[in-house]
């Protein structure tokens, strides 16, 4: 019985999206658990988290760049 409501549950909310917080150390393990699986199985999955953490890092610093001005 709990089987074939799992799989109702599944076949209704597989494609609802959920939001989840992690550390950056903590997507970084799990981006290192993704890695160490075969790639066609986890490609999207790791582009998916790397897209998403992008807009919430801060810059990176601008100091290693020298200008035309700085030369």
């Amino acid at each position: 019985m709990d089987r074939i409501y799992i799989n109702i549950l599944e076949e209704k909310m597989g494609n609802t999206e959920i939001k989840l917080s992690f550390t950056l150390d903590e997507v970084n393990r799990i981006l290192g658990i993704l890695g160490d699986k075969p790639f066609v199985q986890v490609a999207d999955l790791i582009s998916k988290i790397s897209d998403q953490a992008q807009g919430q890092l801060p810059e990176q610093p601008q100091s290693d760049i020298v200008t035309d001005e700085q030369a």
